[in-house]
């Protein structure tokens, strides 16, 4: 409900929706750094060392950067990925305090938690703002009190954390340090995971792409989906699993999944 009500107000705030190109958190690179940036961020809030959870930060934000040029030819990934954080992240941010103050409830230890269940997801593409926005504003919330003030259009969560407690992940050696959080498995769980993908985009396209196919123009489209599941198809757009489209021409429901052109 919070989550919602976030929203609502956003553009009063100087905050104005924005919807990030992330599908390199589709790749094997970019999921990789991803689950390790979440693995590190959910040891950064469960400890209350307060060194140790600097260490885990930093480490987070040394796999974040490595993803910086995962991104698609003439994007920034990361800058795409703070436009998703400022949308989605601080609404989930927005709710799971509200709702923690409410309930008199440990907020962080919900948040770590949810970092953990993330990591299973189908696809990172929307859904990992919701993951790690709630993750780093928490950490601002203990390092930084008084950060929302600060917000405008621009800010990315995890540099302003950075700037905050003079964080330096550029020194840290990713092969060492990727050790603490398991990096050989996710490595080769994502290898395995690509392989998939290569056999599952081949069918996609013969399917989504053929003389076959019935081609649907969006004027003013509204769309209702699991952000989870998202299947980036590299420059052809994005397939949606499920899916519900409606425009001027009525409702349509796709139940083993649409794709949506970047035109």
């Amino acid at each position: 409900y919070w989550h919602e009500q976030w929203h609502c107000i956003q553009t009063g705030l100087g905050l104005p929706a924005s919807e990030g190109n992330t599908a390199h958190l589709d790749s094997e690179a970019g999921r990789t750094w991803l689950r390790l940036e979440m693995r590190a961020l959910a040891r950064a809030l469960a400890t209350r060392d307060d060194a140790q959870a600097r260490k885990h930060l930093a480490a987070a934000l040394r796999f974040r950067a490595l993803r910086g040029g995962a991104g698609a030819p003439g994007t920034d990934a990361l800058a795409e990925e703070a436009k998703l954080e400022r949308n989605e992240g601080l609404a989930e941010y927005t709710g799971r305090s509200v709702a923690a103050a409410a309930a008199q409830a440990d907020g962080v230890a919900a948040v770590a938690d949810a970092l953990a269940k993330a990591e299973s997801s189908e696809s990172f593409v929307r859904s990992a703002a919701y993951a790690t926005g709630p993750a780093y504003g928490m950490l601002l919330d203990r390092w930084s009190p008084g950060w929302r003030s600060a917000l405008s259009a621009g800010t990315s969560l995890p540099a302003l954390l950075a700037d905050r407690i003079r964080s330096s992940p550029a020194n840290i050696d990713v092969a060492h340090v990727g050790q603490r959080y398991g990096m050989d498995q996710v490595r080769a769980e994502e290898r395995a995971r690509a392989e998939e993908r290569e056999r599952r985009s081949a069918a996609l396209r013969v399917r989504l792409l053929g003389e076959d196919a019935v081609r649907f123009p969006l004027k003013q489209p509204a769309l209702s989906f699991d952000p989870r599941s998202l299947f980036p198809l590299d420059s052809v757009g994005t397939v949606y699993t499920p899916v519900t489209v409606r425009d001027e021409w009525g409702e349509l429901t796709a139940d083993s999944g649409g794709l949506l052109s970047p035109d």
